[in-house]
């Protein structure tokens, strides 16, 4: 029975992101509720990219719901539809770690999916600002535009001081020009693999990539996160996933979605003052 409880954790801590036994952030809990799902999957040899197709699918349906103000949006079932997205998108890059069956086109699509999920996520809040709630377009379309760049951003951060205390071997340049390089072809041989990753790599040229170079050349450059494990821990509640958690509460509570970009924009507000503590934590 010990060796079976050695085994399951050891396997578990392999499936997260930091690879071994860390004190978890913030953004990192959820995969304590997936794992059962994760250990489930791989046991019925379900591939990764499945997962990561199930999730989209859940997320259409959330947006789908949304916009239609349809009867079921005012029940929890969005609520519902809107975590299962969440859950899955831990799932699917969990189950590839355990798995071993990890690949540049499984992130690519995990990344493109989420950043088209934002996109279309925004976009949908303003039309029902617009049209279900009666606010003026002039301040819902540039404030639901604000919350979307402020969403990306702060994701953005989050995601990179990971990938620094997972690689604490590189340096944070070269930490920097491989967040933002384009995803190698890792199976050349495959024709159909090399085209998917050439059109995947177009879209997170013009999306994540974007975004990415951005913010380092605004707001990273010059700053030294001396403590790589601390800044992802800090850095942790911007992640993709807990802007969606966010939003679950604010659903549950009824609340204006407009609240919600507001949220947003307060966040990236955080963000920057953060960022603001680095820099003059680097001068020094």
């Amino acid at each position: 029975m010990a060796n079976f409880f050695d085994g399951f954790f050891r396997d578990f801590y392999h499936s997260t992101k930091a690879g071994k036994a860390t004190f978890p952030r913030i953004d990192e809990i959820p995969y304590y509720f997936t794992w059962p799902l994760t250990v489930f999957l791989n046991k019925l040899n379900i591939h990764p990219i499945r997962i990561v197709f199930s999730s989209m699918l859940f997320g259409v349906l959330f947006l789908v719901l949304l916009v239609s103000n349809h009867p079921l949006f005012h029940t929890a079932l969005p609520s519902t539809i809107l975590l299962l997205r969440i859950l899955l998108d831990y799932t699917d890059g969990q189950l590839a770690r355990h798995s071993n069956k990890t690949s540049n086109l499984g992130a690519l699509y995990d990344l493109v999916a989420d950043f088209i999920f934002t996109l279309l996520l925004f976009g949908s809040i303003a039309f029902c600002l617009i049209a279900r709630d009666s606010i003026s377009a002039w301040l819902a379309i540039p404030v639901c535009i604000l919350a979307f760049f402020s969403n990306v951003i702060t994701a953005t951060t989050a995601s990179f001081t990971v990938r620094l205390s997972t690689n604490e071997h590189n340096s944070q340049e070269d930490a920097a020009q491989e967040f933002i390089c384009h995803f190698a072809n890792d199976y050349p041989s495959d024709l159909v693999y090399a085209k998917k990753i050439h059109y995947l790599n177009l879209i997170f040229h013009y999306s994540w990539r974007f975004i990415s170079v951005v913010l380092f050349s605004l707001l990273i450059r010059n700053i030294r996160f001396r403590n790589y494990m601390a800044a992802s821990h800090l850095f942790s509640i911007f992640a993709n996933s807990m802007h969606l958690f966010v939003l679950i509460i604010f659903m549950m509570l009824d609340a204006s979605l407009l609240y919600f970009c507001f949220y947003e924009i307060l966040l990236f507000g955080l963000h920057c003052l953060f960022l603001l503590f680095y820099k003059l934590f680097s001068v020094r």
